[in-house]
Parts: structure tokens; sequence; C-alpha cells
């Protein structure tokens, strides 16, 4: 018949999966969240004991810090960058081998 792909004659064409990442089941927590500045607490206990990047960005996507550190089971502290303007910048937690997450932090005064 016109218009019908070819046959594979194969009823069971084998099934292709992606590599399991094991993303946590949760994300990760920042707070207080609005902040003053100076120093915020970050939750990283999802991922303890992996190696993850932490990048600060602003609301257009510029890189402000970049830090490289181990998840412990115990909030971490993260020094915000002098001189920060208020308003909204995102934390980002790329984990080794799995997928990126991002929350809002937001800067006031």
């Amino acid at each position: 018949k016109a218009g019908n792909p070819p046959s594979t004659n194969n009823p069971n064409p084998p099934v292709v999966t992606p590599p399991a990442t094991n993303p946590p089941a949760s994300t990760f927590t920042v707070y207080p969240n609005p902040t003053t500045g100076g120093q915020v607490s970050l939750d990283l206990t999802a991922w303890k004991g992996q190696q993850l990047q932490i990048l600060l960005l602003d609301v257009n996507g510029a890189l402000l810090k970049t830090v490289h550190t181990q998840a412990i089971d115990q909030v971490q502290p993260f020094d915000l960058p002098t001189g920060l303007d208020a308003g909204i910048y995102w934390l980002k937690v790329i984990p080794a081998g799995a997928l990126p997450m991002v929350q809002q932090l937001v800067i006031q005064w």
C-alpha cells in the first residue's frame, strides 16, 4: 500500500533508554530569601558527598561568582559578592553527572 512505511519484520524493536542521572528527590533551599546581602545559607543535603559547582548569576544571566564544593549533610554558607544591587539573582547548582537546579534569590535593601 502506498504511504505505509516499510516493514522491519521485528515486532519487538529495541528500547533505548537515556542513562540514569539520579537527580535528587527535591531541589535545594536558599535562605534567608529575600536577603539584604552578605551571606545566605544553602541546603544541599540532597547531594551529600557529591561534588557541586555553584554559580551566582544576575537577572541577565551574567556570571558573578563560581564556587566548587562538596555537599555535606548540613546547611552550607554561601558568601555573596559585595556591592550587589537590590534585585533578582539566580543560584545554579550543578551536580557532577546530574541535571542542574536553579533557585531565584532576591536581594533587597
